[in-house]
């Protein structure tokens, strides 16, 4: 907003309360444990004294990668956040709260699952992490847990796993539907505890069926079931396309693309 009002020619100062220097938004946390749960996914478990606010709300936060030595970000005289080296010079990918548990009045073990791929800037922070390692993470931000619903269907590419295994595990008893799980192998299989009657379908990618193929056959939500996908940013758009083009309801079902294809051959 400052930045915006700024090329506008509006000059802003923020009013700031109390004495924080951190942005409200911003939690630091200590590796306490790493995973490599398969072939392609690896588990992070990270404590701090003030994670139990990403237990409730929307889903997701952000990793902070800045520039080497740079520092942290931090609020400015006038209230805004500074980043230092530039927000450009930031690498913030978005990651779901898979897990989350109470350690404090405030503090928790935040559980996060990173699927890894080659090149990926989070895979090689992983490989060469300790315990004990400071992260700063911002959030929680981006979905929300998916209103109640009799019926709930899900699609989900390898990248769209984390969030909807955090969904099934939060789906009441007498949840009827499927989960349709892209992984790149059967040595990717999870063991999800879902509600009796509620299915749930893992499929390599060697099997010749996409994920936008799921998307399209997602069925039509009305008032009592809810649909969601997630994956690639083409598929994203097709099936959203199929959504609206057969009126479902807005507010029945959510889609979303967490990566693009044009950007990784890139």
């Amino acid at each position: 907003m400052t930045t915006r009002l700024a090329a506008a020619g509006i000059v802003c100062r923020w009013e700031i309360t109390g004495s924080r220097e951190q942005p409200h938004n911003l939690s630091f946390g200590t590796v306490e444990r790493i995973d490599r749960i398969s072939p392609s996914f690896t588990r992070i478990s990270v404590t701090g004294p003030d994670l139990w606010r990403f237990a409730e709300g929307r889903l997701h936060f952000r990793l902070l990668f800045g520039p080497n030595g740079a520092g942290w970000p931090h609020l400015d005289a006038s209230g805004v956040t500074a980043w230092p080296g530039g927000v450009e010079s930031w690498h913030r990918p978005v990651y779901t709260t898979r897990e989350i548990h109470r350690l404090g009045e405030a503090g928790a073990r935040l559980v996060f699952d990173v699927f890894r791929h080659e090149g990926g800037r989070v895979t090689a922070w992983i490989d060469g992490v300790a315990l004990g390692e400071t992260v700063a993470i911002t959030g929680p931000s981006g979905s929300r847990v998916p209103p109640a619903a009799r019926r709930v269907d899900l699609v989900g590419d390898e990248t769209a796993i984390p969030v909807i295994a955090r969904i099934i595990a939060g789906l009441a008893a007498g949840t009827s539907g499927t989960a349709r799980l892209f992984v790149p192998s059967e040595d990717d299989v999870q063991s999800l505890r879902a509600p009796e009657g509620f299915r749930v379908m893992w499929i390599p990618r060697d099997g010749g069926v996409l994920p936008v193929h799921a998307g399209l056959a997602l069925p039509i939500p009305q008032a009592d079931a809810f649909s969601f996908f997630a994956g690639e940013r083409d598929d994203m758009l097709a099936v959203r396309a199929r959504l609206i083009e057969a009126s479902a309801p807005k507010n029945r079902y959510h889609v979303a693309a967490y990566w693009s294809k044009a950007l990784a051959e890139g």
